[in-house]
Order: C-alpha cells, then sequence, then structure tokens
C-alpha cells in the first residue's frame, strides 16, 4: 500500500470527521488545492484509487470485496465514495499486536504529491 493510500486511510479513522470532510481536508494538505475543489465526482475517483490499492494488499481480499458489496446492498442511497471510505475506516490494522492487510506504522508527515 502506497504512503498517500495508508495516509488517507488514516485520515479516515482518526479525523472523527465525516468521511467527505476528513478526505477533502487530507487532500488539501497533501496537494495545496483548496478543500471546496474535492467535490463527489474528485472523491469517488480518489476514493477508488485508494480502494483499489489497499485491497491489493489485504490478507483476505476477497472478504473486503464482500463488505463493501454487502454495504452497497444494504445501504443504496449512498454513494460509492461513502462506502468505499466507511470500508476502509473499518479495516481492520492489527490483530494481536500485529499490522495485517498492508498496514504498517503510521506516518502523519503529508509530503508533495
Amino acid at each position: 500500500m502506497t504512503d498517500h493510500t495508508l495516509n488517507l486511510i488514516y485520515a479516515i479513522k482518526k479525523s472523527g470527521k465525516s468521511w467527505n470532510q476528513a478526505v477533502s481536508e487530507y487532500m488539501s494538505a497533501y496537494s495545496g488545492s483548496p478543500i471546496e475543489r474535492y467535490d463527489e465526482y474528485s472523491l469517488n475517483h480518489i476514493l477508488r484509487e485508494a480502494y483499489c490499492d489497499y485491497i491489493s494488499t489485504c490478507d483476505n481480499p476477497a472478504v473486503e470485496a464482500h463488505k463493501l458489496l454487502e454495504m452497497m446492498d444494504s445501504y443504496p442511497m449512498y454513494s460509492r465514495a461513502h462506502h468505499l471510505a466507511n470500508c476502509m475506516g473499518l479495516a481492520q490494522v492489527k490483530d494481536k499486536g500485529k499490522f495485517v492487510n498492508g498496514f504498517r506504522e503510521y506516518n502523519n508527515e503529508i509530503k508533495d504529491g
């Protein structure tokens, strides 16, 4: 998993804000662009790319894909970005004290893209 995806997921997990606010704020700090630039279309694209990167490192990608599909079926009124952000926000980071699913130590330093 890239540092960008890792930091994006941790931003969702640790912010205490709505997924779209957390992602917009992270991307604004990462890119230097204003928060307002991150509309629904751009958030969908950003989160789709991050989810693909995340799932490629998962210990069991089929389980993660199933969670996403189940969420989408159960709550069709929400956007794809909403579901992707929630899946990544709920992702298991550690098991018995060891990192899993491609996670590693968190580096909260945001590097320019």
